[in-house]
């Protein structure tokens, strides 16, 4: 429509179950318009606003795969620099820790390790379906200057606690993907934390919080535990010991829920007899 300076573009993949809507107008060098995009049980509806090289949007009544999504957002282009709040109902964390996926790809090509890239992404989700202990996800992602971190992510671990993210990176050189993270467990009822990781009676004494380190091997497929202190009381030689032990025979295979009880039982063991 030229003399509204309004535009409608409607696509339809009628094998494919997508439908493809963008409605827009171009006012005083401004643009603003709605973009809807319906593929099977997701809809993503989106309304947004261009202007002088920056992108801002939100979404309207959106689902994805049937799971209610709301997000909003600030897309600089001149430099490249995105913001991005995204909160989920519902979440599995199985698909955001695979290693086959689309953005683990990417970070294994190294395309984001990029001086011209800043992005800034929140993901929240109340609801994680695949654990049953955990039932809140707040995921950080950040790039500025060439580096990647996950800072002041967390998860809640029911009736038990709290692990965050204090410190991370992840670097990639030579086709070498490694992540190295600083987390702190705040326990919130050492009681219930004792009865999961079922913890002898004789080494129940109250827990504050864990801190441990860890660096992790995509390619190798290695997990590597660096650092393990109790109450914030330095780690001592047998605490030490345990966890060599543990690096050395584990190597590249994935640690099973018996397997990490009994090692939190013996680090928590060496704590109160050091």
């Amino acid at each position: 429509d030229l003399e509204n300076k309004k535009n409608v573009t409607l696509i339809k993949f009628q094998k494919l179950k997508i439908n493809y809507d963008n409605e827009s107008t171009n006012k005083n060098k401004t643009i603003n318009g709605i973009n809807k995009i319906s593929v099977l049980n997701s809809k993503l509806n989106t309304k947004y606003k261009f202007k002088n090289e920056k992108f801002t949007f939100e979404s309207v009544n959106s689902k994805l795969n049937n799971n209610n999504i709301e997000y909003n957002g600030l897309l600089n282009l001149k430099p490249f620099d995105l913001n991005l709040k995204i909160d989920l109902e519902k979440i599995y964390l199985r698909d955001l820790l695979n290693v086959d996926s689309i953005l683990f790809q990417l970070f294994k090509s190294g395309q984001l390790f990029n001086s011209n890239l800043s992005v800034n992404i929140s993901l929240n989700s109340p609801g994680v379906l695949d654990h049953r202990l955990i039932n809140d996800l707040k995921l950080k992602f950040n790039i500025k200057d060439e580096r990647i971190n996950f800072n002041n992510s967390s998860i809640t671990i029911n009736k038990i606690g709290a692990i965050t993210l204090t410190k991370s990176k992840l670097t990639y050189k030579d086709f070498y993907l490694m992540f190295s993270g600083d987390f702190v467990f705040n326990i919130d009822d050492h009681d219930k934390f004792f009865y999961f990781f079922q913890t002898p009676k004789n080494n129940r004494k109250p827990i504050e919080s864990i801190n441990f380190s860890i660096d992790f091997d995509f390619q190798n497929n290695q997990l590597i535990l660096n650092n393990v202190n109790i109450n914030k009381i330095k780690l001592n030689l047998e605490t030490k010991t345990i966890i060599d032990n543990f690096n050395l025979a584990k190597k590249s295979k994935k640690i099973n829920l018996i397997e990490l009880k009994n090692l939190i039982n013996r680090i928590i063991n060496s704590y109160h007899e050091g």
